[in-house]
């Protein structure tokens, strides 16, 4: 397969359509409503990757989504993003900044790095609300770094999650910065964190997702006393709502897991940890099936723990 650079390849295929733009130009029109491609962008309904394209010299200091919401699918058919980088002092960064019900798939990158300061994910920033959709997505190699939620594909997600046959190579860090904070500091290989206050039963399915990546999350200032959060898949399920579902199946992690807090810390091989649910009598149900931590299976210190509000039952 050609990998075509984005300077001069319009590797974007609107719908079933003979429009094609390129990543930057998708970006541009979806961000600026005065861009001339801002309608026509606006009103497809699938983004067709056609060939590899190879970002190399191009920084994006926003993503896809920086000012509205992105909506749509993104097909990657098989092809690679390759050098993504993305670096910028915002909140969210990823190839999509911000979501609300999205369908990624078949798509995959190589060499990434994207640094942010908040909710920072290779392949979405944060989710909103709808349903996020990752399916055959793939980080093969790079970084991400931020100061608060760090995850391989997504830094934050307040919709309901289906991620499926995913993985995660890049290292993920998460670290206080100079300023101070008063935050946990998530990093995953799959997705840093998951806020279930907008849903009164929200669904995540982890099914067939591996990390092979370092995950790091530790504080850079002792006396601040932070709590760490560090996991292979999914790192930290924040407010979560009555009779919410997370499901985790045939998940694998080989990557080494690391927090590091004066503070309470959380390193588990699949979920971080848990906490502030909505109603603590209310059950949150966590389902682990055929995962592995390092090839064994999982056992429930694979799982994570709640560091506040009440016990939730775990069933492997």
């Amino acid at each position: 397969k050609e990998a075509l650079n984005i300077g001069a390849g319009r590797v974007v295929q609107l719908d079933e359509t003979d429009k094609y733009i390129s990543l930057d130009e998708l970006k541009n029109a979806w961000n600026n409503n005065d861009d001339v491609n801002n309608a026509v962008v606006k009103a497809t309904k699938v983004f067709n990757i056609i060939a590899d394209v190879d970002m190399s010299g191009k920084v994006w200091e926003d993503g896809i989504g920086s000012a509205t919401d992105f909506t749509g699918t993104i097909n990657g058919n098989n092809h690679t993003i390759k050098n993504f980088t993305f670096n910028s002092s915002s909140e969210v960064g990823g190839l999509i900044q911000n979501a609300a019900t999205v369908t990624i798939k078949d798509l995959s990158f190589e060499n990434s790095s994207v640094v942010a300061k908040g909710k920072v994910g290779t392949v979405v920033g944060y989710c909103h609300s709808g349903e996020l959709t990752l399916e055959n997505v793939k980080v093969l190699s790079g970084s991400v770094n931020s100061e608060q939620y760090a995850g391989g594909l997504v830094g934050k997600s307040m919709a309901d999650t289906y991620i499926k046959d995913c993985s995660n190579n890049a290292d993920v860090t998460a670290k206080v910065g100079p300023d101070g904070k008063a935050h946990a500091m998530v990093a995953a290989g799959i997705v840093a964190d998951m806020q279930g206050i907008v849903s009164n039963s929200m669904t995540a399915i982890f099914d067939n997702c591996v990390n092979a990546g370092k995950i790091v999350s530790h504080e850079s200032k002792a006396p601040e006393k932070k709590s760490t959060i560090a996991a292979g898949i999914l790192g930290y399920i924040y407010e979560p709502q009555d009779n919410a579902k997370f499901t985790f199946v045939a998940c694998v992690n080989s990557g080494e897991i690391e927090a590091n807090s004066t503070g309470a810390h959380y390193a588990h091989a699949i979920l971080g940890c848990w906490g502030e649910p909505a109603n603590e009598n209310a059950p949150m149900n966590i389902y682990v099936k055929d995962c592995k931590d390092l090839q064994k299976a999982c056992g429930e210190q694979s799982v994570g723990s709640y560091d506040a509000g009440a016990a939730f039952a775990i069933l492997t």
